[in-house]
């Protein structure tokens, strides 16, 4: 489906990139400054080395997001080419780590490079991380960009830290954490 720009899809399939792409993957329940971080560097990236842009989002289906999905996708409005929002099904979650990089992302998805944060986790069990996918990438055929998170008063900022500060009343704060002062 075309969406405001970009192509929205919520299935993984062989025939949605045709061409080469930047992903970045994470929940993005409510794009904060370290999540607005990983879109910049793949914006950037994918306009240097003229790969489509691909967000890739695992949606965890809760009920407590600070994003729905048509906020995402207006978030996302014509900055990148293809956001794929998947559900974190019993299937996807039994996915190997290696088998979401070797079929996932680099056979269906066409990685040419994949930009994370450090803290980012994936597969069976959570046991993939930047490291494996460095491991993987020249088997693959990928690079990799590992994103240092980011900070406000000295904390690392996440989504559990936003919700938090919002329940607490300090709005101030979660609004800085995302960027919507």
């Amino acid at each position: 489906m075309v969406n405001k720009g970009m192509t929205v899809s919520h299935e993984i399939t062989a025939d949605l990139v045709d061409r080469p792409t930047v992903i970045t993957i994470g929940k993005f329940d409510g794009f904060h400054l370290g999540h607005q971080k990983l879109l910049k560097t793949v914006i950037k990236e994918s306009k240097a080395r003229n790969l489509a842009s691909l967000v890739f989002v695992i949606d965890m289906g809760k009920q407590d997001s600070l994003m729905t999905r048509e906020e995402r996708e207006n978030f996302l409005y014509n900055k990148v080419d293809y956001l794929l929002e998947v559900d974190f099904t019993s299937g996807f979650k039994n996915t190997s780590a290696v088998d979401f990089i070797k079929e996932i992302l680099c056979e269906k998805l066409h990685a040419g490079l994949i930009v994370v944060g450090e803290d980012f986790r994936f597969g069976y069990k959570h046991k993939g991380d930047p490291e494996l996918l460095r491991e993987l990438s020249k088997e693959c055929g990928y690079e990799l960009i590992v994103v240092p998170q980011e900070y406000y008063k000295n904390e690392v900022i996440s989504s559990t830290r936003i919700k938090k500060a919002i329940m607490q009343g300090d709005r101030k704060s979660a609004a800085a954490m995302l960027n919507r002062e």
